[in-house]
């Protein structure tokens, strides 16, 4: 019997009278009840001292939580909660059958993360948490997402015991407190340690690890490990920069993933390597769907002309555990499997055959280079303006980068038409030059490939002065307008003018075509106006430079087809910086850089004497000179004229015409 239980000393009371009434008042007695009235007093204190602890514990909870209940299990009564709580919560029935579990299945089943239902319902049962009491085991407790304000945010959510010693009561005190920024840092470090920098995919080492501490459990079903590697990838990044290859990396990354939802493990395991290590219930027919499905995905075509690069993927798969039990056997028949599909077609993938044998060391590439990659994952989202920038800096062809960067855009701010409209030289219609459409908008690249500039006159007044025209619903936009916009299925939008020394070339536009009254923040709307200004600048580069090539193609298609040898020369130096058609016809062997006097005077070692150019400088007026000359080695006596002529940054060019006169001279000579 417990001295310090208040029932027990009321049966020693009772005891007590039970002797006074039998023996009378005897010394036995008297210092019986003195004993007795010690320990009332004694308990009264004990009693006092253990409230004092119990409020001081509930206080320090309630001071460090952002949630609090306090529950007597025996008696199944809410002693206290927190005020200001969710009416879900705070509405609980006090009269339930069971306030704890009602009150632990409302949390679960309205503010908890869906992949922390099921851990929180097992931990926090009812039956879990005694079973833990009574065993003295330590509480239960959980870093768990609960919503809050519309969004999840961590906390660390707990259930601790408070075991009257006044009552024999089980009392519960539930508390959650917000760690949601200390635990952001504590995953990203973990994330750091697990991830690909570029990719977000599982790094290298921890691929490893993962899949090598799944192949030490029991497996009771079909396992693949399949090796992913890029055809020609070494070709983008020599093409078109490496910054274009790091976002193909991701869009590579990202379409194993939508393929491979389900897989254990999927990782980065070289620059252009990737490893998936899988279960298929279904056995083979359900990888090869897939396999099949990500080949498609994986072929694809970048740039243009004679740097076009055909991306495409070579795979080797094994099996567990036909193929091996362990990861270094899996790994070594996977990469015989590669080999086969690189060296036969490529585009393909191949099963191992244990039947064919050759030396192989390894089954994974060296390590990343990570060198190459110019911005990690986070960067990228952190600060995509000067991502994009990058791309069209690096790349040799811009036109390809510009649809890359347009479904980067597309995908970070998940817009559904991403696209680019310009005028035509003349300015007489309006084209949509580039697009991109996210998943399941229909494109309109080929619909609006030319529609009359008059259309578009109404367009420009709607641009403020920053170039911009925001219609959050196209409902309020005027008639005229509104049937424009109409064809294009959409439900707002973002355009952003594209100006060339201050006139209308087009514009670049963002489509939301299914949500109405899109909220476009502010940050979007920044970060798309620096975008649509880079892409921009780019473009109008771009355009200008062809231009330029075209007007010089012409103006050399001219040259070529005039009758003389013509050639333009260094005035300093004397070298060759263009031949026409009919001197290479004459000279196979001349190119440019050659000394004029030594290729077309054959053999000379120094200017001519008679030298149009040196005529041209003397005469100081004058912006052409000829001259009679014969050209001993050719048998050509020719009439040589030289201009003055503009030609890149040299200012020091001349350009010579040399007309082929031997004929006219040998009949006038007849004549004579």
């Amino acid at each position: 019997m417990s001295l310090n239980n208040v029932h027990n000393i009321d049966v020693l009371k009772n005891i007590l009278s039970d002797l006074y009434l039998k023996y009378g008042t005897t010394d036995e007695t008297l210092r019986l009840s003195q004993l007795v009235d010690v320990l009332v007093k004694n308990q009264q204190n004990i009693i006092v001292k253990i409230r004092e602890n119990e409020e001081r514990f509930k206080n320090i909870i309630c001071a460090a939580s952002d949630m609090i209940f306090e529950i007597d299990i025996n008696n199944n009564t809410l002693l206290y909660s927190r005020e200001g709580l969710p009416y879900e919560l705070s509405s609980i029935n006090k009269t339930s059958e069971n306030i704890y579990s009602s009150l632990f299945d409302n949390i679960a089943n309205t503010f908890i993360h869906p992949n922390d239902y099921n851990e929180f319902k097992k931990l926090f049962s009812l039956k879990n948490v005694i079973d833990l009491i009574m065993a003295g085991k330590e509480p239960p407790y959980m870093d768990v997402r609960i919503l809050k304000n519309n969004k999840y945010i961590w906390v660390t959510c707990a259930v601790t015991p408070a075991i009257s010693k006044i009552e024999d009561q089980i009392i519960l005190m539930v508390y959650a407190k917000n760690i949601h920024d200390k635990k952001l840092k504590e995953l990203e470090m973990i994330r750091k340690t697990q991830r690909d920098p570029l990719t977000d995919l599982y790094n290298k080492s921890f691929t490893i690890s993962k899949i090598e501490n799944i192949l030490t459990k029991p497996l009771i079903t079909h396992y693949y490990l399949i090796i992913i590697d890029m055809d020609n990838f070494s070709l983008i990044n020599k093409n078109l920069g490496h910054s274009f290859g790091d976002a193909v990396l991701q869009d590579i990354s990202k379409k194993i993933r939508s393929v491979f939802k389900d897989a254990d493990v999927i990782g980065r395991v070289g620059g252009d390597e990737f490893i998936v290590f899988t279960k298929e219930i279904d056995n083979k027919s359900s990888l090869v769907y897939k396999l099949d499905k990500l080949k498609i995905l994986l072929k694809q075509s970048f740039g243009r002309n004679d740097d076009k690069v055909e991306l495409s993927a070579s795979m080797g798969i094994s099996s567990y555990p036909e193929d091996g039990t362990v990861l270094d056997e899996l790994g070594k028949a996977a990469q015989k499997a590669l080999y086969i599909s690189k060296v036969n077609t490529k585009d393909s993938y191949y099963f191992y055959d244990p039947t064919i044998h050759f030396q192989q060391n390894g089954f994974f590439k060296s390590s990343i280079d990570e060198s190459n990659s110019q911005y990690l994952l986070s960067d990228i989202n952190n600060n995509i303006f000067e991502y994009i920038f990058r791309i069209l800096y690096e790349t040799k062809d811009t036109y390809t980068a510009i649809n890359l960067i347009l479904k980067i855009i597309g995908e970070h701010f998940n817009i559904n038409r991403v696209y680019i409209y310009e005028l035509s030289e003349d300015c007489d219609y309006c084209c949509n030059t580039f697009e991109w459409c996210n998943e399941g908008v229909s494109p309109k690249l080929n619909i609006f490939k030319s529609i009359s500039v008059k259309e578009f006159d109404i367009y420009s007044p709607y641009f403020d002065d920053n170039g911009l025209f925001f219609c959050n619903n196209i409902n309020t936009l005027p008639p005229p307008l509104l049937k424009l916009v109409k064809k294009q299925n959409v439900k707002s939008f973002l355009q952003y003018s594209i100006c060339d020394d201050g006139k209308f070339r087009g514009f670049v536009g963002f489509d939301e075509c299914f949500k109405e009254n899109r909220n476009w923040s502010f940050e979007e709307i920044k970060i798309l106006k620096l975008v649509s200004n880079i892409v921009s600048t780019f473009l109008l580069k771009e355009r200008s430079y062809n231009n330029l090539l075209k007007s010089v193609k012409i103006n050399n298609s001219i040259l070529d087809n005039v009758n003389s040898y013509t050639y333009a020369v260094d005035s300093e130096s004397y070298e060759l910086v263009f031949i026409n058609k009919k001197i290479r016809t004459l000279i196979p062997h001349a190119k440019i850089g050659d000394k004029c006097y030594n290729v077309i005077f054959k053999g000379q070692n120094s200017p001519c004497k008679s030298c149009p150019i040196k005529l041209l400088k003397k005469s100081n007026n004058c912006t052409e000179d000829s001259i009679e000359l014969y050209n001993e080695y050719y048998k050509l006596l020719v009439n040589s004229t030289a201009s003055k002529l503009e030609w890149e940054e040299n200012k020091g060019t001349y350009l010579i015409h040399c007309y082929d006169i031997t004929k006219y001279k040998k009949t006038s000579s007849k004549k004579q």
